[in-house]
């Protein structure tokens, strides 16, 4: 249609063919009067369909015209769709003053049959009102409210809002009750809006500032609605709504909700009664620029038992105010505001009974909001929301978190600091510096390697550091000799060095290395020819450190039962020797009575599992295999009497794995024929020469063992280097003293240390994951066959009145696998109870080549096999044989984790992917999110937090 000027009315056509009209409008200079109206003359003017913020705009019964004021260029859409039959007729209309009507009104038309969704849907569920204030100092609106559940008011300011009486204000009335409704900022997570004001009939809203403002009400038991301006210069769109205002948070505004106005310069206290409230919050918003000289701007909250001033904590509620927000004074902190705009401070009234409030200053609004939730969990709430499950939510963070268990986190750590907090991950935050004076004896040149939060049978949870130089911390330090003793207000901030205590001496033979004869009794062995540092107790012997708990003995005995001190051979030292307590994801389980970490390790530490009850304060190893990757300490005899020839011969040992045809090896070794030793130097390291080819070779993946046999002679500086009783079908064996060789010649080699467990005949290069179980821990180990092996650890003491005591017994470990076609290097494994002597097992593997037969086919032969990758499925019988294993969650990707956090699984995969599984393995649900996130924990809410700063809550 073509251009249409001010004063015309044109027929637009028959209404039947005609459900919405376009408009572009152009205004081109300002107007004191413009409209623009489409109509029916036998039904009357049809409807805006308005796209928020509306303009203004004026009623008109059945529809609305469209006032302009404000030169421009406007799109505007009219619903005709009411209209059946008739002829439709535009209509424009502008006027400037003097009274002049002329042409500066135009616009192009397109009307068309085409419906289009209104926008947005929602929000025009029910018929929406729009009214226009008059300039009048007092005027009011009624309107019936039929179905609707909440009224929506956009109200937007023709002019600069007054500073003084008459003030531009508004306010909702329920008619039949007479009483003033309050208003809300939003529908969901809602909270009063920041301009309240309070008089006895309730709340009302004062403009200060030029903009639209929009504000929800809640009127379920209103019938009718008044809407009353107070001091004009007001336009209002009421939109009825079907939706209900949701209260943030379920079930905290039980308490009273109190608002509050104060006035100029210093008011008397206002006292409010708390009652079960547990948290206050206060919303400020100055009214005019604080003042930056006296009378400061200042809100003070005190305690009025007390009369001490309470502490104000940031909206974030981790940490008090930064110094430069808050004064101090004699009875505490105080606001001093610095800044315009609403403001929002959290004060804990865990322990206050009643409050009050004094103002100094400035005007300000104020308003508080007592809650009878604890502030620690009212920061609970994600971010965003990143990805949304059929089951779960994976929301965004506002922090990453390194590791937390229940209330307790670790939030971040770095080369000066660690973050840490008691309160769940919305509570308070502590940051304790990393050095020597917070943590005692610690090495030069330390760094935070890793954090741990881990639970004790104390109920304590404690948080275990590890450190780059191979020290151990834990808080909560003990205040008694082998007792926790009183806690005291702090202790979660204090860190005392831990323990780490060896493989009880009836399960190896290996003992704590000692330069001195005479210590060559329970837990150690005379062996005078390693460094000095190997002799070093880490931490020392009966080091108190300010404690009272008299520090730990050299030997953790308990009668016949006997742990030496771990014997660690070197300190963690990059690429050279990794650190003892190095985990991996999946490679740490927690349970109330026990946790365990697996060790991974790539450049040389003992492979162990470890165990802890008491929160990482003593740690214990629980299972030690046999490795190939490092040399130990080279062997020192420059020290000692010169060898005589053909008094000692030396022995190969071979470890005999389990197969498929022999699962149960009878001798666990196999020790080759004894070759006598010509001559062994004296020095650093000592070189062995044989007296025919020793038959050694050098390997990266099986570096050659020995002992020594004393042939002839009496005793000598020799023989602690010897282990005469050594058989191919001992569990212990011997003295356990065996040399790594590196192999020089064919009939020359030197001496070094044997780090690993001399008594097992299962060798790994690194454990990949530890998995609790109903009653076992299960372990398993890279890489492929005979080095990945799948393991029980027995955990049955777990009811209450139960303790594991791992000073007094080391639980019984039992190997599941044998043989090359069954689970290989598993990154997760566990089984479920559904039938006693065979039941369903469920398995994770990091390789995509684990055996698992061939595709079938009558007829064909030379057909692939299936990938490992994915989760597979199968019974124990098995194990073995995983050509029988059937996947559950079809994935191209190699597993790295599974984890069991409150019997829900959470699954990492090689390329990125995660997925969670709610029925113990199943069915699964991916986690579409693009990158693969690494588990922290689980905390008392269930929410499963992740380090890249992720938190999944189940539905």
């Amino acid at each position: 249609m073509g251009k249409i000027s001010t004063q015309e009315i044109t027929d637009l056509g028959n209404i039947a063919s005609i459900n919405r009209v376009f408009v572009k409008l152009i205004v081109s200079q300002p107007l004191d009067f413009g409209r623009i109206e489409i109509f029916c003359i036998e039904k009357g003017s049809v409807a805006v369909i308005d796209r928020m913020p509306i303009t203004l705009n004026d009623v008109l019964q059945p529809g609305t015209f469209l006032s302009i004021s404000t030169a421009g260029t406007y799109d505007i859409e009219f619903d005709a769709s009411l209209f059946k039959t008739g002829t439709l007729f535009i209509r424009l209309a502008g006027r400037t003053t003097p009274i002049e009507w002329n042409a500066f009104l135009s616009c192009r038309v397109m009307a068309t049959p085409l419906l289009k969704k209104k926008d947005p849907e929602s929000a025009y569920s029910l018929p929406s009102k729009k009214i226009k204030a008059l300039f009048v100092p007092v005027s009011a609106e009624t309107l019936s409210t039929g179905s609707a559940k909440t009224v929506m008011l956009e109200i937007k300011t023709l002019s600069v809002p007054p500073v003084g009486s008459p003030f531009a204000e508004f306010r909702v009335v329920n008619v039949d009750k007479g009483t003033w409704l309050e208003a809300f900022d939003s529908l969901t997570d809602a909270s009063s809006s920041g301009l309240n004001r309070v008089v006895t009939q309730g709340t009302y809203i004062r403009v200060t500032q030029e903009g639209t403002i929009t504000v929800y009400y809640n009127i379920t038991e209103a019938e009718k609605i008044q809407i009353i301006y107070t001091g004009a210069n007001l336009s209002a769109r009421a939109v009825m709504l079907e939706d209900t205002i949701q209260k943030p948070i379920s079930g905290v505004y039980s308490s009273s909700d109190y608002k509050m106005k104060t006035l100029a310069g210093i008011s008397p206290a206002q006292a409010v009664k708390t009652g079960s409230a547990k948290t206050l919050i206060v919303e400020v918003t100055p009214l005019t620029t604080p003042n930056t000289s006296a009378p400061y701007s200042e809100l003070i909250v005190t305690d009025t038992a007390s009369s001490m001033y309470l502490s104000p904590y940031d909206s974030q509620l981790n940490a008090l105010l930064a110094p430069a927000a808050v004064n101090s004074a004699a009875l505490g902190y105080y606001l001093r505001l610095k800044t315009g705009g609403k403001q929002t401070y959290y004060y804990d009234l865990t322990k206050t009974a009643d409050v009050k409030f004094a103002f100094n200053g400035t005007f300000m609004s104020i308003r508080i909001r007592l809650i009878e939730v604890e502030m620690s969990l009212l920061k609970d709430k994600a971010m965003e929301v990143a990805y949304e499950g059929q089951t779960f939510i994976l929301e965004k963070v506002d922090s990453v978190t390194v590791d937390c268990y229940m209330d307790t986190f670790v939030f971040s750590y770095n080369s000066s600091s660690i973050i840490l907090g008691i309160a769940g991950y919305a509570g308070l935050r502590n940051t304790v510096l990393f050095n020597a004076t917070n943590f005692p004896n610690l090495r030069t040149g330390s760094s935070i390697s890793a954090a741990y939060v881990l639970p004790s049978k104390g109920g304590i949870t404690r948080i275990c550091i590890i450190t780059n130089r191979g020290q151990i911390y834990h808080n909560y330090p003990y205040r008694a000799a082998n007792a926790q003793g009183i806690i005291l207000t702090g202790d979660h901030l204090l860190f005392d060095e831990s323990v780490a205590w060896d493989l009880p001496t009836n399960v190896t033979s290996r003992r704590y290395p000692s330069k001195d004869p005479l210590e060559s009794k329970s837990g150690f062995k005379y062996f005078p020819y390693l460094p000095d540092y190997a002799y070093e107790f880490t931490p020392g012997v009966n080091v108190d450190n300010g404690f009272g708990n008299g520090g730990y003995p050299a030997v953790n005995s308990t009668g016949s039962f006997v742990r030496s001190r771990f014997y660690q051979y070197k300190e963690p030292a990059n690429n050279l020797v990794d650190n003892p307590w190095t985990v991996i994801q999946g490679s740490l389980t927690k349970t109330p009575k026990l946790c365990t970490l697996g060790v991974y390790q790539l450049s040389g530490s003992r492979v162990c599992i470890w165990g802890t009850e008491d929160g990482g304060r003593s740690m214990f190893v629980l299972y030690e295999f046999d490795s190939y990757v490092s040399f130990g300490n080279t062997i020192n005899t420059s020290a000692i009497n010169a060898y005589t020839p053909g008094n000692l011969s030396m022995q190969e040992r071979l470890n005999n794995f389990p197969n498929a045809e022999v699962k149960e090896p009878a001798s666990l070794f196999t020790f080759k024929p004894e070759i006598l030793i010509s001559s062994i130097t004296n020095s650093d390291p000592a070189v062995v020469t044989t007296a025919s080819p020793h038959g050694m070779v050098n390997s990266p993946l099986d570096k050659p063992l020995v002992r020594l046999i004393r042939k002839s002679g009496s005793v000598d500086d020799w023989d602690p280097l010897l282990n005469n009783t050594a058989s191919e079908t001992n569990a212990v064996q011997g003295t356990g003293v065996f040399f790594r060789v590196r192999v020089l010649t064919e009939t020359t080699f030197e001496l070094h240390e044997n780090i690993y467990n001399p008594s097992n005949n299962l060798k790994c290069r690194h454990i990949h994951f530890t998995h609790p179980l109903k009653d076992f821990i299960s372990f398993g180990t890279g890489e492929d066959y005979p080095y990945t092996w799948t393991l029980l650890l027995e955990n049955r003491l777990i009811d209450a009145a139960a303790s594991v005591n791992l000073d007094q017994r080391n639980p019984v470990s039992y190997r599941l696998n044998s043989a090359p076609n069954g689970i290989v290097r598993p990154c997760s494994f566990w089984m479920l109870d559904d039938d006693p002597e065979n039941p369903t097992v469920f398995c994770g593997s990091d390789t995509y080549i684990g055996y698992r037969g061939s595709l079938k086919i009558p007829g064909r032969t030379n057909l692939p096999s299936r990938s490992s990758a994915g989760i597979l499925k199968g019974k124990l019988s098995d194990i073995d044989d995983t050509s029988k294993f059937a996947s559950v969650f079809d994935i191209s990707e190699p597993v790295i984790y599974t984890m069991n956090l409150n019997n829900i699984l959470i699954a990492g995969f090689q390329l990125g992917s995660n997925a969670v599984s709610l029925d113990m393995g199943n069915t699964w649900e991916a986690i579409k999110l693009g990158s693969q996130l690494k588990i922290s924990w689980v905390d008392k809410n269930n929410h499963i937090y992740f380090k890249e700063g992720y938190r999944l809550r189940f539905k």
